[in-house]
């Protein structure tokens, strides 16, 4: 899971099924915040348009309290919540069966610096003195396990860590796109960088939940919606701000690429 700060807990309730049918009982839903993608009070930014929209389509109450994104990943795993939003069946080391609805869009992470990285090149390589910083909390569905051969140093915020690699205290940030967009371009006319070969990890962005028969509905809810929505164009209108070009091939000779 991607986690950074604070969390929004949604409580949905389903108040109508069908027109002899009784409501469900109410379902919570973790929502943790984004820098400039999904934040309380900001109804401007993409992922809360959708939210919105969902709220406005299905049957369901909306109910917002804040709770800390690391507890709400416990709270999930203890079945406390329904649902994690946004999750993926992939980020969670469990073994226990859990639903998941059509994904908003795909999250990708990549090595971000000064200069690029290669993502094979970095996996291969045993040096322990390359520091690679990460948000607290992120696992990129286990494979940052895959990296313990380097200096792996959790980060807080975006702002430590576009501080930290201008001071040269790390020498690469794992970060998802489109989260880590606000870093990458905090200093405008020194945009740090990344390409294809950084690529290290992808999941969905959707709905997790815990398999029961009321997610099973809440989720056939949300996939109507989310699929109507792609059909008509309307999730790739709401979704365009956040989908900046495709990073460039890695450029020739190899050598230029760093790991």
């Amino acid at each position: 899971m991607r986690t950074n700060s604070a969390t929004l807990l949604l409580t949905f309730t389903l108040s109508s099924l069908t027109a002899h049918s009784n409501p469900l009982r109410t379902a919570d839903i973790a929502v943790y915040k984004i820098e400039d993608v999904l934040e309380v009070n900001r109804n401007d930014l993409p992922y809360v348009k959708i939210l919105s929209l969902l709220d406005q389509r299905i049957p369901i109450k909306l109910e917002y309290q804040f709770i800390h994104a690391l507890r709400a990943a416990e709270t999930f795993n203890n079945k406390n919540i329904a649902c994690l939003f946004p999750g993926s069946i992939l980020a969670y080391d469990s073994d226990r069966e859990l639903i998941e609805s059509k994904p908003i869009q795909i999250a990708k992470a990549y090595f971000i610096a000064k200069k690029t990285y290669d993502s094979q090149k970095i996996l291969a390589n045993k040096d322990p003195s390359l520091r690679i910083g990460f948000r607290r909390g992120n696992t990129y569905g286990g494979q940052i396990k895959t990296l313990a051969h380097h200096r792996l140093i959790p980060l807080n915020s975006g702002a430590d860590i576009r501080q930290l690699i201008e001071l040269d205290r790390i020498d690469v940030f794992l970060g998802y796109l489109p989260d880590s967009f606000p870093v990458i371009h905090a200093i405008p006319e020194k945009p740090l960088q990344y390409n294809e070969a950084s690529l290290f990890y992808s999941q969905n962005d959707s709905f997790l939940c815990q398999n029961t028969f009321e997610n099973q509905i809440l989720v056939n809810f949300i996939d109507y919606e989310i699929q109507k929505m792609h059909d008509s164009g309307e999730l790739a209108q709401i979704l365009a701000p956040l989908n900046q070009p495709e990073p460039e091939q890695p450029q020739q000779p190899q050598s230029k690429t760093d790991f």
